[in-house]
């Protein structure tokens, strides 16, 4: 199943936006929230294939 990367970007969009104000750690770095996501993206398609 060929992956649209437009949906998963915005897919990933919003899961950096509900994180972001969800948190309960409200200084919440860009980039560790980057990797977080990294490694969530990752675990996900490890997981699909």
């Amino acid at each position: 199943m060929p992956l649209n990367a437009d949906k998963v970007f915005f897919q990933k969009e919003e899961w950096i936006n509900t994180v972001k104000y969800m948190s309960p750690r409200p200084r919440y770095n860009h980039v560790e929230l980057q990797g977080e996501l990294y490694l969530q993206l990752k675990h996900y398609f490890k997981k699909k294939m």
